[in-house]
């Protein structure tokens, strides 16, 4: 790898960001709706969602897997394309406090 791609490189992936150990995903995806509720969370393609939005659709469809009788800490299989709905899913998965079980199309 010469230098010019390897810098590319380093400065994409470095990412680190500190952040509360003692709370969970959804509590800082809460958090961080809080402060950045009307900024863009999530793209593809041409849609986009803020926070905002992520957050109310992600709690109807959490309120609706626990309303469907699906206990929590159930484990819920996810076997769909890697898009927007995708990381959808998984939060509103892990919001019903049940386990997203990730379901490869390729090697089912």
């Amino acid at each position: 790898m010469d230098n010019f791609i390897k810098s590319i490189y380093d400065k994409i992936n470095d990412n680190v960001v500190n952040y509360d150990k003692t709370k969970g995903i959804i509590a800082i995806f809460k958090e961080i709706c809080k402060k950045h509720g009307k900024v863009i969370a999530l793209r593809y393609k041409e849609r986009s969602y803020t926070y905002e939005e992520v957050d109310t659709l992600t709690d109807t469809i959490a309120w609706n897997i626990l309303n469907a009788g699906i206990a929590e800490k159930s484990r819920i299989g996810i076997y769909m394309d890697k898009d927007e709905r995708y990381v959808i899913s998984i939060l509103s998965i892990l919001k019903s406090n049940c386990i997203y079980v990730p379901i490869s199309k390729i090697y089912p």
